[in-house]
């Protein structure tokens, strides 16, 4: 079970939220009001255009045999599917385990939380915004879970069912990503891994909220990416070699 308090203090400091545009999709503005505050430009966004390479991904990086269901066909169905993953995910996260146990769920949302539990991650919250008001950086971590004395920040990515191992190509060579990740090849688990580490120095700049949670007895931050598909869910955790890059990151995204 979370720390008691843990929940609350971590809405309580959210620096940012999220809102929704007919123009530009999600919205992150700094502060708490819905309507004033500073637009935050998106990390994803800036990834896309800062971080990875120009090279192409192959057929079996983009592709794999997993099939999605009758509800989602159509080529904008995985992206509605992962919105309706991320938003249960998201709601089911803030009750206890047995109301969470006995509610209604995808099947997808059914196996995140089996994966969890299998690992010991114990939810506390979803669609938690983290940002950089400074630099105008901002995001959103997707599930929030506790395991002994750490908070682990949780990348849910539905689908992926090809190998996300395989590198993108440019040249007829493999491609590698840009500073600060510069020796690591261009893959959809690599790119995944760089947005993680983004949305965690972000979260790591909140010394605030890292003092209030230490008191709660969480007192370490871990980060993975959460792969779940209709057959499995693989759970990566980020690595000291990404961690320790989080900061240059941030100044690259920045420019």
């Amino acid at each position: 079970m979370p720390p008691r308090g843990a929940r609350l203090a971590l809405s309580q400091t959210a620096p940012a939220r999220a809102t929704r545009s007919s123009k530009y999709g999600v919205v992150f503005r700094v502060g708490k009001d819905k309507r004033a505050g500073a637009r935050l430009r998106g990390v994803t966004r800036l990834l896309q255009t800062k971080i990875w390479s120009n090279g192409n991904l192959p057929t079996q990086a983009l592709f794999g045999g997993e099939k999605k269901g009758r509800h989602w066909k159509g080529p904008a169905g995985g992206r509605k599917r992962g919105s309706a993953v991320d938003a249960q995910v998201c709601r089911l996260a803030s009750l206890s385990e047995g109301r969470r146990r006995a509610a209604k769920k995808l099947h997808l949302v059914d196996l995140i939380f089996r994966a969890l539990h299998s690992q010991g991650m114990e939810p506390i919250l979803g669609q938690r915004v983290v940002c950089d008001a400074a630099r105008g950086l901002g995001t959103a971590v997707d599930l929030l879970c506790s395991r002994g004395d750490a908070l682990i920040l949780v990348e849910l990515k539905t689908g992926y069912s090809g190998n996300r191992t395989l590198a993108a190509t440019s040249g007829g060579k493999n491609a590698k990503m840009r500073a600060p990740f510069g020796s690591a090849n261009d893959t959809i688990l690599n790119r995944h891994c760089a947005q993680l580490t983004a949305t965690t120095a972000l979260f790591l700049r909140e010394r605030s909220t890292l003092e209030r949670l230490s008191r709660l007895g969480l007192k370490r931050v871990e980060a993975a990416v959460l792969y779940a598909t209709n057959e499995e869910v693989e759970i990566h955790s980020l690595c000291e070699w990404w961690s320790r890059r989080g900061e240059r990151l941030l100044s690259v995204l920045a420019l």
